[in-house]
């Protein structure tokens, strides 16, 4: 079937009319201990298509994560992007909250370099204009968000969404949050190997968390992992608090690429690039981006490095014994903490 996107003139009077009867399940784009995520088209019209987060309401409750979800929602309704996730309504039943969202059909950034790089024998890692075109797609999200007060808190691979045109749009805002200018958080969140020096320290942190990963990302992309990895979590925080000086760089990096990782990940995340006056455009103009066509990108121009195969994508991602149907229904929740949903 020939999915197109759903229209991004989004949360529309026709929209806020649909309801989770009006769509029909084609395949499971992703599942994990909370929730599922599928891939929906509208049964009116077939070409229209979403994906739908199913996330188990006592799960939620069990993990305490009742704030973080209902965080989720409200910072996503206030996002416009073409390199973010789009957010078009929620649903609730006694078992599960919904959200219906832009469907990305081409899955993420890590399973992009797992899979597609790896059939085209490139091993797991990008070639530097391959990177440089999806590093910048980052930037531009980072850019948006933090103009808006809101921090990411959780950028990596798998939290990159490749949509069917071969665009990254940054997803999962479980552990984002709004935060003004000159403020702290104390919060400790966000993946190990892409945790700035600053949250293990539990100084305080801000929006020089997100350009720290964006760092840490550059580096995975280019090199095929990261640059800080122990056998487990306290392990990998030792080894990010000893910096770069002690793990050094694989000998493809080019000189700019080494010179924008170690200017994006300095230990003080003052001295961050772009950091300072909150100014990403600063990232932009490093050298490693010279010559690249920002506004082709901005305004979706550019073609990317890897045009997803859907119908492949599709095959794949509908696989039983990759995300097996659920056997056991979770029971009703019913304490009132989904009230906004």
């Amino acid at each position: 079937m020939d999915h197109q996107p759903s229209s991004l003139d989004f949360r529309s009077q026709a929209l806020k009319r649909v309801t989770i009867d009006d769509l029909h399940t084609v395949t499971t784009l992703d599942m994990d201990t909370f929730s599922r995520t599928d891939l929906m088209v509208l049964k009116s019209d077939p070409r229209v298509s979403y994906a739908l987060k199913t996330i188990k309401k006592m799960n939620i409750l069990v993990s305490k994560l009742q704030d973080n979800i209902i965080n989720e929602k409200k910072l996503l309704m206030q996002i416009d992007c073409n390199f973010v996730v789009k957010l078009f309504k929620t649903f609730k039943d006694r078992k599960y909250v919904y959200m219906l969202m832009e469907a990305c059909l081409g899955g993420n950034l890590a399973h992009l370099i797992r899979e597609q790089l790896n059939n085209l024998n490139i091993r797991g890692r990008l070639t530097e204009e391959m990177a440089k075109f999806y590093v910048a797609c980052v930037v531009e999200a980072i850019k948006y968000l933090h103009s808006i007060n809101i921090i990411h808190r959780d950028i990596k691979p798998a939290n990159i969404m490749i949509d069917d045109k071969g665009y990254c749009k940054l997803a999962n805002f479980m552990y984002s949050k709004k935060l003004d200018i000159g403020r702290k958080t104390f919060t400790f969140c966000g993946s190990p190997e892409y945790v700035a020096p600053e949250l293990i320290m539990n100084t305080g942190h801000d929006s020089a968390v997100d350009i720290w990963a964006l760092g840490i990302l550059i580096y995975e992309l280019l090199a095929g992992f990261p640059p800080f990895s122990g056998d487990d979590p306290m392990k990998t925080y030792n080894i990010i608090m000893k910096g770069f000086e002690t793990i050094g760089f694989p000998a493809i990096f080019g000189r700019n690429a080494q010179n924008l990782v170690q200017k994006l990940c300095c230990k003080n995340p003052n001295s961050r690039l772009g950091y300072a006056k909150h100014n990403i455009g600063e990232i932009q103009k490093h050298k490693w981006f010279d010559g690249f066509n920002w506004q082709k990108l901005r305004n979706l121009c550019l073609e990317p490095p890897i045009i997803p195969s859907v119908k492949d994508m599709t095959e794949s991602i509908d696989d039983d014994d990759e995300f097996p149907h659920e056997d056991k229904i979770p029971p009703d929740e019913t304490s009132g903490w989904d009230r906004d949903f």
